[in-house]
């Protein structure tokens, strides 16, 4: 999350027992946020890698069609999506 997200418990017409919030990315602030944000962790330096590797490929060949790369994220479960952890 960049910046402050808005928060549901200090909004008078957010229900914040019926609120669940999510994030992608898991920014080391994730895990000091009140509450911290449920997110799913990314191989952020591997993805960096990848693109540099399929770059260099594309160059070194002339082009070739783009293709799919799935790399393994994790859930990381945290209190903003009503765990109680």
């Amino acid at each position: 999350m960049i910046g402050r997200p808005l928060d549901p418990r200090h909004v008078s017409f957010i229900d914040v027992d019926n609120v669940a919030v999510a994030g992608f990315d898991d920014l080391p602030s994730s895990a000091v946020s009140d509450p911290a944000p449920t997110t799913v962790r990314q191989p952020i330096r591997r993805v960096g890698a990848q693109a540099v590797e399929s770059l260099i490929e594309v160059l070194a060949t002339g082009g070739e069609p783009p293709r799919h790369i799935i790399m393994n994220t994790q859930l990381v479960i945290r209190q903003s999506c009503g765990a109680n952890l």
